[in-house]
């Protein structure tokens, strides 16, 4: 997906993660950047910078979808709110 950055966040969490900072082994997250960084360069070697795929443009066709997605924004937001606050127990 060209998103060499994500892949090395993702991986450090992955595999940091289990482990702690003082505990982590010498040259983990240097290695994880480097394998990125070769991938990345690798994959757009062979393939190109093209995107994986396409996004297609979404218009909205009246001020009802607006209105629609600023309810569902408020729902997710209140559902996240409920769950935190039931993990926090």
């Amino acid at each position: 997906f060209n998103a060499a950055v994500a892949g090395c966040f993702f991986a450090i969490e992955t595999v940091l993660r289990p482990l702690r900072a003082e505990n982590s082994p010498p040259f983990t997250t240097a290695m994880i950047i480097l394998a990125s960084v070769i991938s990345s360069t690798v994959s757009n070697v062979l393939q190109g910078t093209q995107s994986a795929f396409t996004v297609p443009e979404y218009e909205l066709k009246s001020a009802a979808g607006t209105i629609l997605f600023i309810v569902v924004y408020f729902l997710y937001w209140f559902q996240i709110v409920i769950i935190s606050v039931f993990v926090s127990l």
